[in-house]
């Protein structure tokens, strides 16, 4: 059977040399592959792809995504310390109504206000504690029996005085009153933002205390001082406890506060146990 040439476009005779032309009729060989060149195959185009793809990751400017993160992260705690401030400045909560509320060793009976919390606890011979609050406002009631020893040696010192000099004592000289100086010189050492107003005289559930007002601040947020405003009382030793009472909440909220907490402190009595 004959074969076409391509090359003279004659019939040749032979299959694999034109008879006419003498050129070869067999199909050439497939170039041998570069040394070291990646061999063809189907997926080749798709591993070139993901390599591409690689590349751009790589050459992509990322900045402007850390600086947008960062900017919502400041954003985020800005909120927050705005948010922790407004709780700590707010005012008080009125009062919807009062209730009778006891302390946990049966020792006080006093009127809450129903919307307030109401907390208390004690232990047989060693504290008696109850407070009331309402966010930063708190009022706490703390009898103690260390204290009540620290007032023992604040009435042995008063009566020495008393003997020695005869008449009543100044209050710097009774037992509430030199417990109530010893107590404030703790608070100083313990707040370096506590200040104190000159000591007072009072009652306190039936019994003469001291009473000072005092300044200092609270940090909310970790960075943000707001200005306190309150109220410390100290009692004698009365049985087993020496009591300290105090009252406080923002300073810019006081006038608000101070008629809830002086209603709640003067409805204070004692059983006498």
């Amino acid at each position: 059977m004959a074969k076409h040439c391509p090359f003279c476009g004659m019939d040749s005779d032979r299959d694999r040399v034109c008879t006419w032309c003498g050129k070869s009729l067999e199909a050439p060989a497939a170039a041998p592959e570069a040394k070291g060149a990646t061999p063809s195959s189907p997926h080749a185009g798709a591993a070139q792809h993901l390599l591409a793809a690689d590349r751009a990751k790589k050459e992509l400017v990322v900045w402007p995504y850390y600086l947008l993160a960062a900017g919502v992260l400041v954003l985020l705690i800005g909120g927050a310390c705005v948010f922790a401030y407004m709780k700590a400045t707010a005012p008080p909560t009125a009062p919807q109504d009062w209730v009778a509320a006891e302390s946990h060793g049966k020792l006080f009976s006093l009127q809450v206000p129903s919307n307030w919390k109401f907390r208390t606890a004690s232990s047989s011979g060693t504290f008696e504690d109850f407070t009331v609050s309402d966010g930063p406002y708190k009022i706490n009631v703390h009898g103690s029996a260390v204290v009540g020893t620290l007032g023992d040696i604040a009435g042995a010192a008063s009566r020495v005085a008393a003997g020695a000099e005869g008449g009543p004592l100044t209050l710097d000289r009774r037992p509430e009153g030199k417990l109530h100086q010893t107590l404030g010189e703790r608070a100083k050492k313990e707040d370096p933002n506590y200040q104190e107003d000159e000591m007072q005289a009072c009652t306190w559930s039936g019994g003469p205390a001291a009473y000072s007002l005092f300044t200092t601040k609270k940090t909310v947020a970790l960075v943000i001082p707001v200005p306190q405003k309150g109220l410390r009382v100290t009692t004698a030793s009365r049985g087993d406890y020496a009591y300290q009472i105090s009252a406080s909440g923002p300073a810019k909220h006081w006038d608000e506060f101070e008629p809830i907490e002086q209603k709640l402190l003067a409805s204070v009595t004692s059983s006498g146990k």
